[in-house]
């Protein structure tokens, strides 16, 4: 049975747009949830490249990464994920048919669901200037 430390972390982009508008992305698997484009990194690939990729498989756009805003350990099940802000520097938003059924921007008083608990506190975490946050979630609650 593989351990969490068996596991690569995963990655997740914070993309705003000029009207203070966060970039989230509605998977086409499981519950069809809302959440900030990303996803796992592959084997010897750095957290920044992962990022980078994942915004510009699941949304056309490339990104440069500004900086980590945040650390977040979640549990049952055990994933680590780092939170990156990233800045659009080319590309055109389309979601990738077969994975993303639909990539739009939100003001963050009024975000789409179904959607994480965890989502809605990176989107807000995303939105602070200073240090990046740490935080342990006890477990993925989704809210319709």
């Amino acid at each position: 049975m593989a351990g969490v430390a068996d596991e690569l972390p995963t990655v997740r982009a914070a993309i705003f747009n000029a009207a203070g508008e966060v970039l989230l992305v509605r998977h086409a698997y499981d519950q069809k949830l809302w959440a900030m484009p990303g996803g796992a990194m592959d084997e010897g690939e750095s957290p920044v490249d992962a990022v980078v990729r994942e915004v510009g498989e699941e949304t056309g756009l490339e990104v440069k990464v500004e900086g980590l805003f945040g650390v977040y350990w979640v549990r049952n099940p055990d994933n680590l994920t780092l939170a990156f802000r990233c800045r659009v520097t080319g590309g055109r938003l389309r979601a990738n048919p077969g994975e993303i059924l639909e990539a739009r921007y939100f003001p963050t008083d009024a975000l789409p669901r179904p959607i994480t608990r965890g989502t809605l506190l990176r989107v807000a975490d995303g939105r602070r200037d200073g240090l990046a946050v740490v935080r342990t979630l006890e477990r993925v609650k989704y809210l319709r």
